[in-house]
Formats: structure tokens, sequence, C-alpha cells
């Protein structure tokens, strides 16, 4: 299963951001994670195999430090997936 995960950080200085990524890239479900630009600070794209292991994951990113709010996105069908544009 596969899930996007907006995540607000409560301060957006270099070391929140800093402390941020060294932490979430230890999440073995975390599968990307972009710093936006917009409404809120970073998009996850989570990967998961049920519900309940959708419950921890969500735990682990909301123990990271500093974050003030997370909203979840299920994905329900994938339509299209592909590693991007090769770069000739």
């Amino acid at each position: 299963m596969t899930a996007f995960v907006q995540v607000t950080l409560n301060r957006t200085t270099s070391d929140t951001f800093k402390v941020f990524k060294r932490e979430v890239v230890t999440i073995k479900e975390v599968v990307e994670c972009h710093l936006i630009a917009g409404g809120y600070d970073c998009l996850l794209k989570i990967r998961f195999t049920n519900m309940e292991s959708y419950r921890l994951v969500l735990e682990k990113i909301g123990g990271l430090p500093a974050i003030a709010q997370i909203s979840t996105y299920m994905v329900t069908e994938h339509i299209k997936e592909d590693s991007g544009v090769p770069f000739d």
C-alpha cells in the first residue's frame, strides 16, 4: 500500500530541517521525502503492508522532532509509476 504524507514543521530553521532530514531517512517505510515550497514543509511517500503497519509508520513520523502537523492521503490506485525521464 502507498500513501503520501504532508508534514508541517513547527519551526523552519536550518537546524530544524537538518535534524528532520537526518531522522526521516532512518524510517525504511519512507521511500521518498521532498522539501516543498508552499502550504507545508515536506511531502513523504510511504509504503506499508496493511493498516496496522501504516499506524506504526505514522507513529514514527509523528515522533520526529519539530512536527507540527501531519496529513495523509491514501493511494487507491496506481495509474502511472516510473523512475522518471531518463537522462542521456
